[in-house]
């Protein structure tokens, strides 16, 4: 009785260690192949999506899900522009997404840039 137990709970366990690499494995039919996704870290651009007209192809889901949201430069946080949201419109605090922590801005770029924070509400 003790092995057939044994042998019962082995088969389950190889069952789920298969299906688990299987489906880490396999692609989902809606996701890019990660050698054709535009614009990709690191990726030289003969391997980018072309269109007919040999333009880069930027359709698909665009989304910031870290800091570069709020702004690509590091910053401190802040409160929300919006009193009655609280904390849940604050601009959270962080590192940023540019080479060498600054983006060279000229005057006007930099003025533009200030006056489209103050008025982002």
């Amino acid at each position: 009785m003790g092995n057939q137990v044994k042998y019962a709970l082995l088969g389950v366990a190889t069952t789920v260690v298969a299906a688990i690499v299987l489906l880490a494995v396999t692609t989902t039919a809606g996701q890019t192949p990660a050698t054709q996704t535009p614009l990709g870290p690191n990726q030289p651009q003969t391997q980018l999506r072309r269109l007919p007209n040999g333009k880069p192809d930027l359709s698909g889901i665009w989304q910031a899900v870290n800091t570069a949201n709020w702004d690509l430069e590091g910053q401190g946080g802040g409160p929300s522009p919006i009193l009655a949201l609280g904390a849940i419109g604050a601009t959270p605090p962080g590192l940023g997404v540019v080479e060498g922590g600054k983006i060279p801005y000229q005057s006007w770029a930099l003025a533009k840039k200030q006056e489209n924070y103050k008025n982002r509400v």
